[in-house]
């Protein structure tokens, strides 16, 4: 049975709540940390060898974290065009966004919000950035604003991508929690405040053993830019098939799946896979009517079969996004694999895989299907 995502014997906020309140526990968050750590150490290596002239810097991944949070705004252009050829993602989200254009200037410092996009899982900002006077920086970045909504909802950030093309400017796709009361489609007012910005230092400061000091090669430069508009959270639509798949002991259940325009969203249970330290990672595909659906996005451990967790939920996100859930779809997961870990050095000694498949496949039905 197809709903609109409003609609279900539970409300939308237990249904949300389901779906992505997953906890994660603390050796699961202690492994987790070691292999982003690995990772962006290896995808800065890569980017740094593949870094094409002096006046393209590479396009980054940013934390929420990072402290660039927001006197009066004007609707102007930017001087330079932004947003230009980023990814078939970002250009189909940019498509689909709100032209905002509105742009603040402050001591020298002018940051524009170009475009908005919002729907029940997420609310994408793309700002950019600008040095008008050029101070000598290797680079400015956006980062994590204050977004509130008219009665005073807070849409944490989630994760945000950025894009330096000069020294002087940059341009950023910020992306932000829905809040569980605020999934409702219709027309919001929301405020983005920053009240600085990240800049980078020209020569990188370095510790006493001639390593890069991480902690001073970023700075803030204080100022004010606020900015206050409509936009309207666009509806999604989802379905609970609970459809089943079995090989040997495992048990891998499609709860739930819901499409957006911008964005593919499901849910599934496993249930089977023995117990272990640092949890299982399933290997999921996703395709409707043919074509493929890109994960980049996954909530949730899979550890095992547990006294206290029964069975385990991992929630994943994709693009494209559809305007309904018609046609065929198919989400395969084809093994379960698991990095085993010498736990006194924390190196890896080698990985196991549970081999499936795991084959759902369901016919979607369209928004005005019963």
């Amino acid at each position: 049975m197809s709903t609109d995502i409003r609609g279900s014997d539970k409300s939308l906020q237990d249904r949300l709540q389901l779906m992505l309140g997953v906890d994660v526990p603390d050796n699961v968050g202690a492994h987790l940390d070691r292999r982003v750590h690995a990772s962006i150490t290896a995808e800065v290596t890569r980017r740094r060898a593949v870094q094409p002239g002096p006046r393209r810097w590479p396009r980054r991944r940013i934390v929420a974290g990072l402290a660039i949070a927001a006197l009066v705004a004007t609707a102007a252009s930017p001087v330079i065009e932004f947003f230009e050829g980023w990814h078939s993602e970002y250009d189909a989200v940019f498509a689909l966004s709100t032209p905002i254009d509105q742009s603040v200037t402050d001591e020298g410092y002018r940051v524009t919000v170009v475009h908005a996009y919002a729907d029940p899982f997420t609310v994408r900002l793309a700002i950019a950035a600008e040095d008008l006077e050029d101070r000598g920086w290797s680079e400015i970045a956006v980062g994590s604003p204050t977004v509130t909504d008219e009665v005073g909802r807070v849409y944490p950030m989630s994760e945000g991508h950025y894009d330096a093309q000069e020294r002087t400017s940059s341009e950023g796709w910020l992306i932000f929690t829905v809040p569980a009361d605020a999934t409702e489609p219709g027309v919001r007012h929301l405020m983005v405040a920053f009240d600085n910005l990240a800049v980078r230092l020209n020569a990188a400061p370095t510790l006493a053993n001639g390593d890069p000091d991480f902690d001073r090669i970023w700075t803030s430069v204080a100022g004010t830019w606020s900015f206050e508009f409509d936009l309207e959270f666009l509806p999604g639509h989802g379905a609970m098939p609970g459809l089943a798949s079995t090989v040997g002991d495992v048990t891998v259940t499609l709860d739930e799946l819901t499409v957006t325009p911008a964005a593919t969203v499901g849910r599934i249970r496993v249930v089977g896979l023995r117990p272990v330290d640092w949890g299982w990672d399933p290997h999921i595909r996703i395709e409707h009517d043919g074509q493929d659906v890109t994960i980049h996005s996954m909530t949730g451990t899979i550890q095992g079969l547990q006294q206290d967790a029964p069975q385990d939920i991992v929630v994943f996100g994709g693009a494209p996004g559809f305007d309904d859930l018609s046609g065929t779809w198919t989400i395969t997961i084809d093994q379960f694999h698991r990095d085993i870990y010498d736990p006194e050095t924390g190196e890896g000694t080698g990985g196991e895989s549970i081999v499936g498949p795991w084959v759902l496949t369901f016919e979607g039905p369209a928004a005005d299907e019963p």
